[in-house]
């Protein structure tokens, strides 16, 4: 059912009052003036929102839980025809004067994002890594890229960096997905740290022998399950990508050896759980409508900083 600008205005102003701030260290940060984002109960949020002005607009919600990865259902409609992006990120930490981050601080932010662009009949994605961004409604977040990743648009420099993973039209990265009748296509995003694992009995959850210190990002075209994803070859991701320990500025604890029939501490060979959150652009005298569905959620684990 598609919800009327008006509607998600006034629910977004809701949202703003009871968060009473822009950067909420323990619940959900709301940073959305013009409303594109709703969010349930959830932790599940949509989108069905025009833009009738002459610049384009930005919303950011936080989940209300802190995720080291997630698998996630996005859906997206062919109304939203270059129409701007929805992003998925993850790993959003924030840093204070002194420069330390963590959960509590509020000055700067660091995080990692997915993003999905539909132009033509196909899916465009890309994965960067933004660092000591300080306002989220620059255009993106005030880094300045050697690919801009929005349309008639020029970065601002305000000391905001980001490290493109897979940079948005890049070669053999767009695929076509297949609407319904409503014109709906679904893209499964699965977010998971890198490592040597192996799933259990139910295929349900990853068992990890060692983790190095990065990430995966595996994308398939339709919707996918955990448990077909567990039987799914490489063959049939759209898109699949890693974020590198290195490029992270951190590492995770480092295990002992193991002994004669001892099992990994998971909590301490993974990294970190943070903050995860959606984000959206929507350009001018367009119409973005899709929604963000959390199939699952990953491990928690405790971070060493570099």
């Amino acid at each position: 059912m598609e919800l009327s600008k008006k509607i998600l205005a006034a629910m977004a102003a809701a949202a703003l009052i009871l968060t009473a701030g822009v950067f909420v260290s323990c619940g959900e940060d709301d940073d959305d003036d013009y409303g594109i984002i709703t969010k349930d109960n959830s932790d599940n949020f949509w989108i069905d929102y025009t833009n009738d002005t002459s610049d384009t607009q930005r919303g950011y919600k936080t989940t209300t839980n802190a995720h080291s990865g997630a698998l996630t259902q996005v859906t997206m409609n062919t109304v939203s025809n270059n129409a701007g992006a929805m992003g998925y990120i993850w790993d959003l930490e924030s840093a204070d004067e002194d420069g330390k981050y963590s959960r509590a601080a509020k000055d700067t932010r660091r995080f990692l994002i997915v993003g999905f662009n539909y132009k033509d009949g196909k899916v465009n994605p890309y994965v960067s890594q933004y660092k000591d961004v300080t306002d989220i409604q620059l255009n993106n977040f005030g880094a300045t890229a050697t690919n801009e990743k929005e349309t008639g648009a020029t970065a601002t420099s305000n000391g905001a960096h980001e490290d493109e993973i897979l940079a948005l039209y890049a070669k053999d990265s767009s695929f076509a997905p297949v609407p319904d009748d409503d014109g709906n296509f679904v893209i499964t995003l699965d977010v998971y740290e890198d490592g040597e694992w192996t799933w259990n009995t139910a295929k349900t959850k990853r068992n990890y022998t060692s983790y190095n210190g990065g990430y995966k990002v595996d994308i398939y075209n339709g919707a996918k399950t955990i448990t077909e994803i567990a039987d799914a070859t490489e063959s049939d991701k759209a898109v699949s990508t890693s974020v590198s320990a290195d490029l992270l500025g951190y590492k995770a604890a480092a295990e002992a050896k193991l002994g004669s029939g001892e099992t990994l501490n998971i909590s301490k060979s993974i990294v970190a759980q943070q903050t995860c959150a959606v984000y959206a652009n929507v350009y001018p005298g367009k119409t973005l409508r899709g929604s963000f569905k959390y199939a699952n959620t990953y491990s928690e684990a405790e971070v060493i900083e570099e």
